[in-house]
């Protein structure tokens, strides 16, 4: 059962990032933005029930919530406290698919040429290893939604989904990220 180690503030000063002694998740994360968008999640439903609370994301050993900026945040902090009190870890999730390429494994062709499995895979890996960890060090996360020529279509996770500087400062951080290390013609846009 985990239990939370400390609770950190984040750059977006509506959010809080709960650190745990043990991981919720093995691998993957989850993002809910609506009550509805929970299904079963007994984190997230239990969460949502909080007055105020407008987003939870979880990954590996944290949990952020982030709320309405009059919330009560000693309310929230008590319900992560008895949610986690009660939580069951899900069984490990199997190993990803063999045959995923990494960054290393790639042709080494101009990144037009590469298929749009290797594309991903390649900007995946990027991210993985660069953006977020920084990302889940402030409580945030990242996907990507799609790529489509030189547009990588990203949407942001936990106290990054509603933080003032992921939007602009972030975003481009990324961009020049992937433009050094994969294609200088490569243009990162926020998704849905």
């Amino acid at each position: 059962m985990p239990s939370v180690v400390s609770l950190l503030p984040t750059p977006n000063p509506n959010a809080y990032k709960f650190v745990l002694d043990t991981p919720l998740l093995q691998t993957g994360s989850r993002n809910y933005n609506s009550l509805e968008a929970c299904g079963e999640d007994l984190i997230g439903t239990s969460l949502f029930a909080v007055t105020g609370v407008t987003n939870v994301f979880y990954l590996n050993d944290f949990l952020t919530v982030s709320a309405k900026k009059d919330a009560d945040w000693s309310e929230i902090a008590e319900a992560v406290k008895t949610v986690l009190k009660t939580y069951v870890p899900p069984a490990e999730a199997p190993a990803p698919a063999a045959g995923r390429k990494t960054s290393t494994e790639f042709a080494g062709g101009p990144f037009d040429e590469l298929s749009d499995e290797d594309k991903l895979a390649l900007v995946e890996k990027i991210l993985d290893d660069d953006v977020r960890p920084a990302l889940a060090g402030d409580g945030g996360g990242i996907l990507v939604r799609g790529i489509r020529e030189h547009e990588v279509g990203i949407f942001y996770q936990g106290a990054c989904g509603s933080c003032p500087s992921a939007a602009a400062g972030t975003l481009m951080a990324i961009q020049r990220m992937l433009q050094d290390q994969i294609d200088p013609r490569i243009k990162v846009v926020t998704a849905p």
